[in-house]
């Protein structure tokens, strides 16, 4: 077990995601300017069917090997982890070539392509969490920002349509799959050769189904948008959700940072409690100061986006149901409650496809922000009942003993 403790883990994790937020978002915004509303509208929709695809080859290993390396780091869970996600990868890869054959988009396929790397990237990121070495998990992320924003300035000077900019996206992701799998390989030395079994299927069953759902939930804004809204509308929905999702790493990164903890049950310490009060006060501040800046952090980020200040604005007010859904939800699985934690997600995204698919057709891009931010609030709410249900039911056994 490393000696690091969660707090510089914890910042470690935030200084990655933040840098790697912040390229993400420069990446972003080279696109919206060099492609316009209309063409980064399709830019977003491409890149939020690709995450909805990475989530579902991940199939939740991420977060197993992340709890089982905190456990033991010989696990074997490792090798499994990188088989079944290829056994889904290949599929819709394949379907991916058809598509475009098809006369779909190729930035499909490119997009599909570059969901190999992934299952590389995501599987020795996980370990590096695990063994809580979030440092080295940061120099990953680092390096693949910086190629995936060097990428999208050489595809902007080359005047690329959107496929330039999706396959910059899919550089950074291979170069941060090489540097976190180097990395990995010198800390653990357990086999990476792919295997298949049908209990890390199982076993990892509840974290694919809620991490899909999530996934599914998250996107449910742009790809309604894209299909039931006007044209320019996803584009003005997608600069904000760019941001807002920048902001939204900053608490996953603490809560990601203490999960391997977690299974040393850090979360039932008063530090704990008295840390997750500073980040409440913390992300009240972030929301407040994203109201009164929006106007100019979009027009300084985006130039001709007007149409995405009101959604960024509601978008930000989600950072605070956010913050307590990562927790509530980090902490079920902690306890080893994942079916719980992937109940909620499964019910949060059905309310947010509706309420979205609904807002996409009656409204605009505020009013599609309004039912991302309900359904992260149902999420929330949903979570903290089952939270305390169990805490009630652990409390009652311990008096009975």
């Amino acid at each position: 077990m490393t000696t690091r403790s969660i707090g510089s883990n914890a910042l470690a994790l935030a200084g990655s995601r933040f840098i790697s937020a912040t390229g993400a978002i420069t990446a972003s915004v080279i696109a919206a300017r060099s492609l316009g509303p209309s063409g980064f509208g399709s830019f977003v929709a491409i890149i939020a069917l690709a995450f909805v695809a990475n989530i579902v080859v991940t199939f939740g290993t991420d977060t197993l090997v992340v709890r089982e390396v905190a456990v033991d780091p010989a696990t074997e869970e490792i090798g499994e982890s990188i088989g079944l996600q290829l056994a889904i990868a290949l599929p819709l890869i394949l379907a991916a070539a058809v598509a475009v054959t098809l006369r779909a988009s190729g930035a499909l396929m490119i997009a599909a392509v570059g969901l190999l790397p992934g299952i590389w990237s995501t599987t020795s990121l996980a370990i590096l969490r695990g063994r809580e070495r979030m440092e080295l998990a940061a120099v990953a992320n680092i390096v693949g920002a910086a190629v995936a924003v060097g990428g999208a300035a050489i595809a902007a000077a080359n005047e690329a349509e959107v496929a330039g900019f999706i396959a910059t996206s899919v550089c950074g992701l291979t170069a941060t799959a090489i540097v976190a799998v180097a990395l990995t390989r010198r800390l653990v030395s357990t086999s990476w050769r792919p295997s298949l079994s049908t209990w890390t299927w199982r076993r990892a069953a509840p974290f694919a189904s809620m991490v899909a759902a999530t996934a599914v939930a998250s996107s449910s804004g742009v790809l309604a948008l894209e299909v039931f809204g006007a044209e320019d509308a996803t584009g003005h929905f997608g600069a904000a959700n760019r941001i807002s999702e920048g902001m939204r790493l900053l608490p996953a990164a603490f809560f990601g940072a203490a999960f391997p903890a977690m299974t040393r049950s850090v979360h039932l310490t008063e530090t704990y409690s008295r840390t997750i009060v500073r980040i409440t006060v913390a992300t009240a501040i972030l929301i407040t100061t994203v109201a009164l800046v929006a106007q100019p952090m979009v027009n300084t980020m985006y130039g001709g986006f007007d149409g995405s200040v009101r959604p960024l604005r509601v978008l930000s007010i989600g950072l605070l149901p956010l913050l307590f859904r990562l927790k509530w939800s980090f902490e079920l699985i902690a306890h080893g409650d994942e079916k719980a934690a992937a109940n909620a997600s499964i019910v949060a995204a059905a309310v947010t496809v509706v309420l979205a698919t609904t807002a996409a057709l009656v409204g605009g891009p505020t009013l599609v922000a309004t039912a991302s931010v309900v359904g992260i609030g149902v999420h929330a709410v949903v979570l903290g009942l089952k939270r305390r249900k169990n805490a009630g039911v652990a409390g009652d056994s311990a008096q009975q003993r």
